[in-house]
């Protein structure tokens, strides 16, 4: 089946947006994470200012929207509900640094009781929020009588009127500081009791309902830190196995982990490498394989990777080298030298499926997002601009589903990119952040 995405929605900052479009040259603050809850009728994303925006689904099927069409709030299909300030920027006393207020991380959780729950984290801290709907009712006007009772039938008793349903918030639990290097990563179980965080050296394992301790799972912090060779960079819990998860790091290399042989997971289960690293700057080339996302299939059989230049595939079944490799922007390497003297390779590109693991989604430069379908090995190229149509699909007339741009990277800004995606659980929905915009695409 042929999954072509059609741009349906687009969100702008909203909550924010009056005060930066009166006279203000400032942007709203960037989208910097982005996720859809396990029934994908809620959407939330935060951003750099340590806000949390949360949106409900408005129809349980997306209308129609096309570049030409008034994009009112009754034809869109997310509805902004509720606007969450979760961080405030603070001091490290003990560094004597500062910690940002921007929302690195942004997980619902199923906790089954109607409410909605999400795990939330900026660079130190995890906190978990509950969103609810209330219902206020009040007392209708009423008069006691101060005359005797002759029979019950004058007996009067007070009404409740009620209200109007309003949408409440509240932080439900500040989870124990643990974490000694910056919070990249967070991924929750299967079993919806248990969560796993990551920085650059340590994994935690967290207890939703217990906030005051973790356990730390792996720890890779040598005994000197010149030592240091490779960080954690993205960690990844199995999608049918709670006890099994996969860590990711800055050399491309992917280690599973299996929680049943031991709780202090020293050596990895499985070990997936890179492809071989070639070329003239190896150096350049060692920090290009870096691993920016991590992920499973909706089976658990493949294990999806994103780094700077491709889309990596793994098989579990075999322990080796990727079985694919899509190239996200083959343009791009003419510039690669100038691209790390301005820290773009560093950019953490975000990498999703649809719910059948059939296409795969990931981000790019010039607001553009790539297509890789798994049926045919070919790609499309998406621009998340309202005005702008959707590319036709480009196959690789070499065969390996690159994503071919019909124009060069020569004059190109390389600040316009699409970081954040989040897929929906059940439907082919898509969100893609870019810059202070969301885009909504739906087949």
């Amino acid at each position: 089946l042929d999954v072509e995405l059609k741009i349906q929605q687009m969100i702008t900052n909203a909550a924010t947006k009056e005060q930066y479009d009166s006279g203000s040259d400032e942007l709203p603050p960037a989208i910097s994470c982005v996720a859809f809850d396990t029934t994908g009728d809620h959407l939330a994303y935060g951003d750099r200012a340590g806000r949390c925006y949360i949106f409900c689904r408005s129809n349980k099927r997306l209308a129609s929207l096309t570049p030409n069409n008034d994009p009112s709030p009754q034809a869109l299909g997310y509805t902004l509900i509720d606007v969450i300030d979760a961080y405030q920027p603070q001091l490290d006393t003990l560094n004597s640094t500062e910690i940002e207020a921007k929302v690195n991380v942004l997980k619902f959780v199923n906790m089954g009781n109607g409410s909605l729950f999400f795990l939330t984290s900026n660079d130190k801290t995890i906190k978990m929020w509950k969103v609810w709907e209330r219902v206020h009712s009040v007392i209708e006007e009423y008069e006691p009588v101060n005359a005797i009772l002759e029979d019950w039938t004058s007996l009067k008793f007070p009404g409740l009127q009620r209200g109007e349903p309003t949408i409440w918030h509240k932080e439900m639990k500040v989870f124990a500081a643990d974490h000694e290097y910056h919070v990249n990563s967070i991924s929750c179980s299967v079993n919806g009791e248990n969560f796993l965080s990551s920085d650059d050296l340590t994994v935690q394992l967290w207890h939703l309902g217990h906030s005051e301790k973790s356990l730390r799972v792996l720890d890779q912090r040598p005994e000197l830190m010149e030592e240091l060779s490779e960080t954690i960079t993205s960690t990844s819990y199995h999608t049918q196995n709670p006890q099994e998860f996969c860590v990711a790091n800055s050399k491309g290399v992917v280690a599973v982990y299996d929680l049943r042989e031991s709780l202090m997971c020293g050596n990895a289960a499985q070990t997936f490498s890179p492809r071989p690293i070639t070329g003239p700057n190896i150096y350049l080339a060692t920090i290009l394989a870096g691993i920016s996302d991590i992920k499973y299939s909706p089976c658990g059989t493949y294990i999806i990777g994103r780094d700077y230049l491709n889309v990596n595939i793994w098989d579990s079944r075999k322990e080796a080298t990727p079985v694919k490799s899509y190239p996200v922007h083959d343009g791009i390497q003419p510039r690669l030298t100038e691209l790390y003297e301005h820290d773009y390779v560093f950019d953490r590109f975000e990498v999703v499926t649809n719910p059948t693991g059939e296409e795969i989604y990931t981000g790019s430069y010039r607001s553009e997002f790539v297509q890789f379908s798994e049926n045919d090995a070919s790609s499309k190229l998406y621009t998340t601009n309202m005005q702008a149509p959707s590319l036709a699909p480009i196959i690789d007339p070499e065969g390996r589903g690159a994503a071919v741009r019909p124009q060069p990277y020569e004059d190109m800004d390389f600040q316009c990119k699409s970081l954040h995606l989040a897929a929906h659980p059940h439907d082919d929905v898509l969100a893609v952040g870019c810059g202070h915009e969301l885009f909504l695409y739906t087949n």
